[in-house]
């Protein structure tokens, strides 16, 4: 950007030189970072700006919430007098950023400013987003960085060009690139479910289609001889693998998700569970899932590696081999472990960092994790010893930034580390509530709740008269925060915030306190807070095998959630008052999420089953669990009608979620919604204790594959 500049338009002057604008002739006051931004966008007219690019240009180096870009441009359309609604200079393009769509003109003496070209991708807050999770060999990240600098700032060296690969305006997800880098394959929703296709990145090339079965095909992975693809099938269940240029696919496991290639193709990694959905409000594995082991030839059975007893808590998923094949990482719970591919050698490798992905690099010594830490999202670089995983140093922060690190998701680099493969998801959340016939039926569309509140929400549950709706809200760089909506006047009101809270489905009889899961005195424990007040109390500490936040029991003296310890996942009861916990089931696969009836002597519970899951419902005093549902798929119970004969969840079915019940008289599943896409997913369900509606979590997803290379400038 040229400093001597002097942007014009309308009755707006901006000197850039003396730093000051003006309008209509007198000074426009605005804080210095106001100016800056407003400088930058003048300087790229008519173009989108990003929120990462606006980052790395005004606030360079230091880290803000979104919330101090939000506050700036409200300044400056306040000083300017711009719309929001109807934008005259600064348009917002949701979710994304901003663009400056007033026509400059040339002030005395100077050219008129020509809108710029559409910016490469790779500046270095963009690059460093697209580099993280599940790369695979990524030497060369820092040197990218510095070079990513030098071309923003439009001097010598190495100049970004990024390429839009998915070219429909739909879901895409998953890219990988073939072993030579000369395609990417990728998922992609044509004609109601997901296919696998592979895109050769040569000028003109047109995408190929790999699978057309209908059954939802995700997660791609080229063998190291490019000649296969393993990928999951969900509507047929498990791994399997079809010829790289389209052929007969075969079944290489019946469940399992997400495989990974040993470096010399004679095994695959794979996680238990079944793809669960994708978007960004989905993590890598849910509870139960753990890693295994099966010869890609498909001569020898599946073998387990990991074990819930061993790794603890957390679904364990997202598997990726060391390059010499020495070790397998995966994430589970927000941790970071690697096991020998024999089983034996388990090492956890985080601590205090909540880690999505990890990916191996520089010849297996160091590691890369993607993930959070105090609300903020992060990139570390970890250096590890290549024969066991250990840490030998201590980790760096590679990148910070708020979205920017989940804005760039499932990235992949090329076998010659030059160029990046990577997801961009435009996603619309809701908290919709959908009103009932008396018999359970739905009786009109879904309408939203809370909707002046932004950002992910998720239903905590109704208030004990059904007037009110607490939910919880996440947003990176400002932690999670508690919520209340009062649904006859659609008002929601702020009730705490912190970073390190966990939400709870726990409202006390009464309806005034609301539990959540803080630290305490002794670790983790059980808090309330009133409503109305904000006053906060801490009732008990929970031990280390609970892995979730607990449910209060409608008359407020017992908790219940799922911990492991001394074998698989299972259902824990708690006295509020305090003293040890109690196991209610023992299953060796996995049983938990339990849920509380309104009148507190039942509970529904989730059993997990090879990759799938299920309802059931139990006596809340502990016996045996009684089995409802078992359509293949996942159910997930979240809460029980106010008569207490049925229990809502949310299921998927082939690939697509919508909002059921059961009668825990047996019978089929009730479908509430009639959703048909697996691009949007709904979860936690909440029956109205006046039993008249069921409030849920609703977010749809758009999403683009992008190819980002860098290339030496002549």
């Amino acid at each position: 950007m040229d400093v001597a500049m002097t942007y014009c338009f309308d009755d707006v002057e901006i000197d850039a030189e003396g730093f000051r604008v003006t309008k209509g002739g007198g000074p426009v006051r605005l804080e210095p970072k106001a100016i800056e931004l407003l400088l930058f966008l003048a300087a790229n007219p008519t173009r989108l700006v990003t929120k990462a690019e606006i980052q790395g240009a005004v606030w360079k180096n230091t880290f803000v919430t979104e919330n101090a870009l939000t506050r700036l441009v409200a300044q400056l359309r306040k000083a300017l007098g711009d719309d929001a609604k109807e934008a005259r200079y600064i348009e917002t393009v949701p979710t994304r950023g901003y663009r400056f769509v007033a026509p400059l003109r040339a002030a005395p003496g100077q050219r008129p400013p020509e809108p710029a070209r559409r910016p490469s991708l790779l500046s270095i807050a963009a690059l460093v987003g697209c580099l993280v999770g599940i790369a695979l060999l990524v030497p060369t990240l820092q040197g990218w960085a510095a070079r990513g600098r030098r071309a923003e700032a439009g001097g010598p060296g190495e100049r970004a060009v990024e390429r839009q690969v998915s070219t429909t305006a739909t879901l895409n997800a998953f890219p990988r690139f073939s072993p030579d880098g000369s395609s990417v394959a990728f998922a992609t929703l044509k004609q109601g479910s997901m296919e696998i296709v592979v895109r050769p990145l040569a000028l003109g090339a047109k995408e190929a289609a790999i699978t057309g079965d209908g059954m939802q095909n995700v997660q791609p992975a080229f063998s190291p001889d490019g000649r296969l693809l393993a990928y999951h099938s969900v509507g047929r269940g498990g791994i399997w693998l079809v010829p790289a240029l389209g052929g007969v696919p075969r079944q290489l496991t019946t469940f399992g998700s997400n495989p990974a290639w040993s470096p010399d193709g004679a095994a695959i990694a794979f996680q238990s569970q079944a793809w669960v959905g994708t978007g960004e409000g989905f993590y890598p594995a849910a509870e139960g899932s753990t890693i295994w082991l099966v010869p890609a030839r498909g001569d020898g059975p599946p073998r387990r590696l990991t074990s819930i007893e061993d790794v603890g808590p957390g679904g364990q998923g997202s598997p990726s081999w060391s390059p010499d094949g020495r070790r397998i990482a995966f994430v589970a719970g927000g941790r970071v472990f690697s096991v020998r591919p024999d089983g034996g050698g388990l090492r956890r490798t985080s601590r205090d960092v909540w880690a999505r992905e990890v990916a191996w690099e520089n010849g297996g010594r160091s590691q890369l994790w993607t993930g959070s830490q105090a609300g903020n999202w992060f990139v570390w670089r970890v250096p590890v010893a290549p024969d066991t995983g250990a840490p030998t140093g201590e980790r760096e922060v590679v990148a910070s930034g708020g979205e920017k690190a989940s804005a760039w998701s499932q990235p992949a680099l090329s076998p010659d580390g030059r160029s990046a493969a990577y997801v961009t998801f435009r996603t619309r959340r809701d908290i919709l509530e959908q009103k009932l016939t008396p018999d359970g039926r739905a009786d009109g569309a879904p309408l939203p709740i809370a909707g002046s509140v932004a950002g992910r929400k998720v239903p905590w549950g109704f208030s004990p008269d059904g007037r009110r709706l607490a939910f919880g809200t996440a947003r990176p760089g400002e932690g999670q925060s508690v919520w209340v909506v009062d649904l006859e006047k659609d008002e929601a009101r702020l009730v705490l915030e912190q970073a390190d809270l966990s939400w709870s489905r726990a409202w006390f009889p009464g309806g005034r306190r609301l539990g959540y899961v803080a630290p305490g005195a002794r670790g983790r424990s059980f808090w309330s807070v009133d409503v109305e007040t904000g006053e906060a109390r801490e009732h008990r500490p929970l031990e280390d095998h609970i892995a979730w936040a607990p449910a209060l029991s409608p008359d407020g003296t017992s908790l219940l959630a799922h911990g492991a310890r001394r074998g698989g996942l299972n259902v824990w009861r708690m006295d509020l008052r305090g003293g040890p916990s109690r196991a209610l089931t023992n299953d060796s696969e996995g049983i938990g999420w339990p849920v509380w009836s309104p009148a507190g002597d039942k509970v529904a519970v989730e059993i997990m089953r090879e990759g799938h899951t299920r309802i059931g419902w139990m006596p809340a005093a502990g016996g045996p669990v009684r089995e409802l549902v078992s359509t293949p798929g996942q159910s997930f119970p979240n809460s029980f009608s106010p008569d207490g004969r049925r229990i809502a969840f949310a299921g998927q079915r082939r690939g697509i979620w919508n909002v059921y019940w059961v009668s825990l008289d047996g019978g089929a599943e009730r479908r509430v919604t009639s959703y048909g896409s697996p691009a949007l997913y709904v979860r936690y369900p909440e029956w109205s204790p006046r039993g008249d509606r069921i409030a849920f979590e609703y977010a749809e997803s758009t999403s683009t594959v992008w190819v980002t290379e860098l290339r030496a400038e002549r």
